[in-house]
């Protein structure tokens, strides 16, 4: 199993790197989400977190602790289309201009966030009626699920990454996996 000492090593080892993890409050069960800092040029940002006041306030603080500001990245990674991962990317674009990056499969999300995630919702209430679940519970559930998208967000993808393409930093490269 992994020790709190594995994982404090893992920890030290990244920040050695230049990589520091900041966890982001969500408003979620599941509690906070990991944000990165990849500081080197250009300075990334990968995962945001939800569009949350409390969420805007702890990555703006983190980033001050390592000594930056909203307005120094240049780089958003986008990992996957969970709202507790791209809530924050519109306002982090916009106050920044920085490149939004994410992968091919994930441009329809974070382009039209609103528009993907109606579908997956008609789509699951589709599984759910067929697997025997009420329209009844697929109508409350997707009125649930509605309202959770206020902590999302939609942005322009700049750059589109497909499996195995390489990243380029000034002291590193980063190899993408799907």
């Amino acid at each position: 199993g992994v020790t709190e000492g594995t994982v404090r090593a893992r920890i030290k080892r990244m920040e050695d790197e230049g990589i520091f993890m900041f966890e982001i409050p969500t408003p979620f069960a599941v509690g906070p989400v990991n944000c990165y800092l990849i500081e080197d040029d250009p300075l990334t940002l990968i995962d945001p977190g939800p569009n949350s006041g409390d969420s805007l306030a702890a990555l703006v603080r983190a980033l001050r602790d390592r000594g930056h500001d909203l307005l120094d990245i240049e780089r958003i990674i986008v990992t996957h289309q969970h709202i507790d991962h791209l809530g924050l990317v519109e306002i982090v674009k916009t106050r920044s201009g920085a490149d939004l990056t994410c992968l091919d499969r994930c441009v329809p999300w974070m382009e039209n966030f609103n528009d993907e995630s109606s579908a997956t919702d008609r789509w699951a209430s589709q599984m759910m009626i067929q697997n025997g679940i009420s329209e009844e519970v697929t109508v409350a559930l997707r009125s649930v699920a509605k309202a959770f998208r206020a902590w999302g967000s939609s942005a322009k993808v700049d750059t589109v990454l497909k499996e195995g393409d390489v990243m380029e930093f000034r002291d590193r490269k980063l190899e993408v996996l799907y």
